[in-house]
């Protein structure tokens, strides 16, 4: 879907795993490849993948995928940061995009086809719950751009769902 983009987070170090998560191993494919496909196979069509720590080894993983990189120049900046460089990076055309830390490369591509479909519905702020525990990622409409711009980095994405 043209009007709804996907902001991958990546740019982080990675320290309390102790190994750079988006290039750890996952089934067949690594974390960070799993979480494009999920994004591209429940209807995004285009995925902004925000690089930092290690940039030039995730660009390479990801060389055979159609996405588009943003640079979180600190990669020890909090992650508010790196969804302000995303949202820079997306296309005009889009209305709403779908967040994802790297962190969560087991989503059913469905969950992002639920949100988007949600957004469709009139939704302008989209978080999936499992047993009432919200979770990711999550749908922003994009009339939060400039909220998105300017996120508290002590709560981040949380701020806009309380």
């Amino acid at each position: 879907m043209k009007d709804v983009s996907a902001i991958l987070l990546a740019a982080g170090q990675s320290r309390r795993m102790g190994a750079f998560k988006p290039l750890l191993p996952f089934g067949e494919q690594t974390v960070i490849e799993s979480c494009v496909n999920y994004l591209l196979e429940g209807g995004v069509e285009t995925v902004v993948v925000v690089v930092g720590h290690r940039a030039d080894n995730v660009r390479r993983r990801l060389r055979d995928y159609s996405v588009q990189f943003a640079v979180n120049p600190d990669p020890t900046s909090e992650m508010d940061a790196s969804i302000a460089a995303g949202v820079l990076a997306l296309p005009d055309t889009v209305r709403a995009t779908i967040i994802s830390p790297v962190d969560y490369p087991a989503i059913p591509s469905t969950v992002v086809s639920e949100l988007i479909v949600e957004w469709q519905n009139g939704a302008l702020l989209v978080k999936p719950t499992l047993d009432g525990v919200g979770g990711h990622p999550v749908l922003v409409d994009l009339k939060f751009r400039n909220q998105l711009l300017s996120l508290d980095p002590e709560h981040g994405l949380k701020g806009l769902f309380e």
